[in-house]
């Protein structure tokens, strides 16, 4: 299972997908999204769920599978193994 967070202007995606290219699941998102989605960070084969992600940061819920951008989620985020935007690389997930 591959995790993948998704920013769309003040809030964060916590989503999983079993495609290996998460911009493919980006792009389908931002069809019906105003705002220019961005993958933060791709994890491979993690070891951690994304329902584990969703109850760690369930105090930042806003809506279905977004969350409020906060410095703690983005902290977290830039902690964790994986790919970026900038990178685009296999790292280990967590």
């Amino acid at each position: 299972m591959n995790i993948y967070f998704i920013l769309s202007g003040d809030f964060i995606k916590i989503g999983r997908t079993d495609d290996p290219d998460p911009y493919r699941r980006m792009f389908q998102m931002q069809t019906g999204n105003p705002i220019e989605l961005q993958v933060l960070k791709f994890i491979r084969d993690s070891k951690i769920s994304e329902i584990q992600l969703h109850k760690r940061f369930q105090h930042l819920w806003a809506r279905g599978e977004w969350f409020q951008k906060t410095d703690e989620l983005i902290q977290f985020i830039e902690s964790v193994n994986g790919e970026t935007e900038d990178n685009n690389e296999y790292d280990k997930g967590i």
